[in-house]
């Protein structure tokens, strides 16, 4: 969160939170709910506490939770993004999240709300730069079409 703040202070000609304070609010929440209720509970230090045969359906299970709360929650406040049609925190952390969920083998068609924004945050060139697996530290086999 640190460096959403940084970029936030740092950057006002591109802001992540909305200038309106429900919108702000909205984002802050589904930011929020990501950060606390679903990257904790798949993360691979806690995953490793578990047998490698649980890890897998334990992540699913947590981000599944977690999607069917935030899709609930996009009924009331996302256009073409999470909070309208601006880009916002709430984005970034979703973004991360839906490519993570690929990742533990979660269907993201049946969060209609969720795919939509994922679709069209996938579009944006800093998104696809920013994905973990075009990271230079990602392990070649998590990346993906690696069959390794």
């Amino acid at each position: 969160m640190s460096i959403i703040h940084y970029l936030e202070e740092t950057r006002p000609e591109r802001p992540l939170l909305p200038s309106d304070p429900i919108q702000r609010a909205q984002a802050r929440t589904i930011a929020s709910m990501i950060a606390s209720g679903i990257q904790p509970l798949h993360n691979s230090s806690v995953l490793a506490g578990f047998p490698e045969e649980e890890r897998t359906p334990r992540a699913a299970n947590a981000i599944i939770k977690g999607f069917k709360a935030i899709e609930k929650f996009l009924k009331n406040s996302s256009g073409k993004y999470c909070v309208g049609d601006h880009i916002t925190l709430a984005d970034v952390y979703l973004f991360g999240s839906c490519l993570t969920s690929l990742r533990y083998n979660v269907n993201l068609n049946e969060f209609g709300l969720i795919y939509k924004v994922f679709q069209n945050l996938e579009k944006i060139e800093s998104f696809q730069q920013g994905a973990w697996y075009n990271q230079p530290d990602c392990p070649e086999n998590l990346k993906p079409g690696n069959t390794n």
